[in-house]
């Protein structure tokens, strides 16, 4: 029997993921090093005025690039939960999050409610693997609703950012287990 490929490649995925928000990190403390040195005369030199915007390009870029791996692996995951009874479709997990204003609700339904639906799945078929703790998966969309509180935000994007790893590696791990259990499944049965 030949295993079975991961339905998201997690070590290279989180790796990436890690990476991003590392430079992204990095360059937010770039920018604001530049603004404090660009105050004054330095500020009219062309060449070192532009070197903000660049690293705000890049920045940009590596958010876009992250959001899409992020949104990638909760529409995989989604889709692995789908027995007819999911609060959703992977497809309207992540569409309603472009949805403004109504995305701050609906960021708890994906992150918080997958976490419930996929407990609610393993009892439901009897599959022998671990529940998701479910107050860390509430635990992220309430932080990343207080980054933008002033004084606190730094604190809480920081721990939005290390509980945001956490849950995107135990939602890699528990799709690509169920993955690997209905594939093996459907191996198994004849077809007629």
């Amino acid at each position: 029997m030949t295993p079975v490929p991961e339905l998201i490649p997690t070590n290279r995925w989180l790796a990436l993921l890690i990476l991003g928000y590392g430079a992204n990190l990095c360059i937010s403390l770039l920018t604001r090093g530049f603004d404090s040195l660009l105050i004054g005369p330095l500020a009219r030199d062309p060449v070192e005025s532009s070197v903000p915007g660049v690293l705000l390009l890049v920045q940009f870029l590596i958010v876009v690039l992250t959001a899409v791996l992020c949104l990638t692996i909760w529409y995989r995951a989604w889709s692995e939960i789908q027995d007819g009874h999911a609060r959703t479709t992977p497809g309207r997990a992540i569409g309603l999050l472009f949805v403004p204003f109504f995305n701050v609700y609906w960021i708890f339904v994906v992150v918080w409610g997958f976490a419930k639906d996929y407990n609610s799945l393993i009892d439901r078929h009897r599959i022998p693997f671990p529940k998701l703790p479910a107050g860390l998966f509430l635990a992220v969309p309430i932080l990343s609703l207080t980054v933008w509180l002033p004084l606190i935000g730094l604190f809480s994007g920081f721990a939005c950012a290390v509980l945001g790893l956490i849950v995107l590696s135990k939602v890699c791990d528990v799709a690509n287990n169920l993955h690997r259990v209905t594939t093996s499944q459907t191996d198994a049965e004849p077809v007629s």
